[in-house]
């Protein structure tokens, strides 16, 4: 459980274009869930400020949502590759986040040899009728790489509906007058990023500073 994470929190400090103080928090919580359903992002979800332009999705025998199934891969697919130019200009800023995550266990000699042999979370039975009797998985992307779209607010969210997601929060403010109806909210520049996942004690596992 100790790299597995359960909620994962993004803070921005930018600035408008008079060069005022502008602050957002995005954070959602994982479902960590072994359903075959249970995707969390895709490459183009948005959620406020953040794009996913890139998802490195997790290792199926984490992830039943990510096995090589036609079930899972009817609900969670990839973005065909193109050939042709990206229709993102390079100056976009973005963020590469690496997560997390259990790491698949490698073949060596045993030390000793046991009745039970470990396993990395106890990997439930896709398809069939039997309940697992661990049921918690970890579908969280290994690395994600995050667009910065900041014509965006927290009314632009394509999340909620990932079934891989519990719940998000979105907050943006201002350390200006919040009484001023022409008030500028709107960023032009991030000048601060700070990514943070915690653990089932939320207790911080891994933190990203830029």
């Amino acid at each position: 459980l100790a790299s597995i994470p359960f909620i994962a929190l993004v803070g921005m400090v930018g600035e408008n274009a008079n060069g005022e103080e502008l602050k957002g928090s995005f954070l959602w919580k994982y479902t960590n869930s072994c359903d075959v359903d249970a995707v969390t992002f895709e490459q183009g979800d948005v959620f406020a400020w953040n794009t996913w332009s890139e998802v490195d999705e997790q290792y199926g025998v984490f992830c039943p949502a990510n096995l090589p199934s036609s079930t899972s891969q009817s609900l969670h697919t990839s973005s065909p590759a193109s050939n042709g130019p990206t229709s993102t200009p390079s100056s976009v800023p973005t963020v590469v986040i690496q997560s997390s995550s259990p790491t698949p266990l490698r073949a060596s000699p045993p030390e000793k040899k046991t009745d039970h042999p470990p396993s990395p979370i106890n990997e439930p039975s896709v398809g069939s009728g039997v309940q697992s009797q661990q049921r918690l998985c970890s579908c969280a992307p290994r690395s994600f790489t995050i667009q910065l779209n900041l014509s965006n607010d927290c009314n632009n969210d394509s999340i909620e509906s990932n079934d891989g997601i519990a719940k998000m929060s979105c907050v943006e403010w201002n350390n200006f007058d919040d009484d001023d109806m022409n008030a500028d909210t709107t960023p032009v520049r991030i000048t601060h990023i700070q990514y943070i996942e915690l653990g089932d004690d939320n207790e911080m596992i891994n933190g990203i500073n830029q």
